[in-house]
């Protein structure tokens, strides 16, 4: 009886296997039919214009599929009132959209994203957000250090919080000359205030939230490795890098917090440990929050710090 069963199991698996063969053998895969979906990039900082980048979704089914820049879209700033500030302007058919230097946006002021284009015939895109406050009295400073016996550089911030409460912190490194982030190390592994996601052992962004200083100071110490040769005098003045010290929207916040998490998630792929991520989004099509891609504002003060 057993070896019937396992006969008639193993019958089944060809019988199935002849099928798939026979309905496939002509079959002609067509990705044409396949709707690309638009991508809103507009990340804005206080007192600077707004850049609205548009790109489309690419098939990852079909080998031919590109990113492709999306030209000829209608991009309108708008008040809380709902007033047009300004409809933006492509530069150089490049898919981005830049405002006038009439249009900056202000710290603590609401600012809405209005997009149609005749691909997405009857679909308005919409988003909302603002740039947060940040004080000048806020610092940045750098020390060339060694770790484990190589270089390092010591980053020291004094972050002087303003009476908001919910004050939203992120800091990052780019490495210019790469164009990527560097990774990063507290320096006092106990700090309570500063949140990690993604990776914790190489995270690229440090995440602060107020709670525990609001209205007061505080300081916080952080490490690289990366991007700092053993002999600075060998690349002297090729080396470029940009520390940023950013007080973030609850948009952006939540955008940086899912892209570690992504980043993470796309390291392990094919392991017991992961998991499929969804990079944060609010843009809304037609006032439904199934958009791709980030409209959301911040204010920041850099250091450049140059070997």
């Amino acid at each position: 009886m057993f070896r019937t069963f396992r006969f008639n199991n193993v019958l089944l698996l060809l019988l199935c296997g002849l099928f798939l063969i026979t309905c496939t053998k002509d079959l002609n895969l067509d990705f044409s039919n396949t709707d690309k979906k638009l991508i809103i990039n507009g990340r804005f900082a206080a007192n600077k214009t707004f850049k609205i980048a548009l790109t489309t979704s690419r098939n990852i089914l079909d080998p031919e599929s590109k990113i492709e820049r999306v030209s000829d879209a209608y991009v309108a700033i708008k008040n809380d009132e709902g007033k047009i500030l300004e409809v933006l302007q492509e530069y150089n058919n490049l898919g981005l959209y830049v405002s006038t230097d009439s249009l900056k946006a202000y710290q603590g002021n609401t600012y809405h994203l209005e997009v149609t284009h005749p691909n997405w015939s009857g679909t308005v895109f919409t988003a909302s957000s603002s740039a947060p406050e940040i004080s000048n009295m806020s610092i940045i400073d750098t020390n060339h250090v060694f770790i484990d016996n190589a270089p390092a550089l010591k980053v020291g911030v004094l972050i002087d919080d303003l009476h908001n409460l919910n004050d939203k912190y992120v800091f990052e490194v780019e490495l210019k000359e790469k164009g990527v982030l560097a990774q990063l190390m507290i320096e006092n592994p106990d700090e309570k205030d500063v949140k990690i996601f993604g990776d914790k052992m190489s995270p690229t962004r440090l995440f602060l939230g107020d709670a525990n200083f609001n209205g007061s100071q505080k300081n916080l110490d952080f490490f690289t490795k990366q991007g700092i040769p053993n002999d600075t005098s060998q690349v002297a003045g090729k080396g470029i890098t940009e520390i940023r010290m950013m007080n973030v929207s609850q948009e952006l916040y939540n955008y940086y917090k899912s892209l570690e998490e992504y980043q993470l998630a796309q390291k392990t792929i094919g392991s017991g440990n992961s998991s499929a991520v969804r990079v944060f989004s609010n843009i809304k099509r037609s006032g439904v929050d199934n958009g791709l891609g980030i409209f959301a504002g911040y204010n920041v003060k850099s250091l450049t710090y140059t070997y």
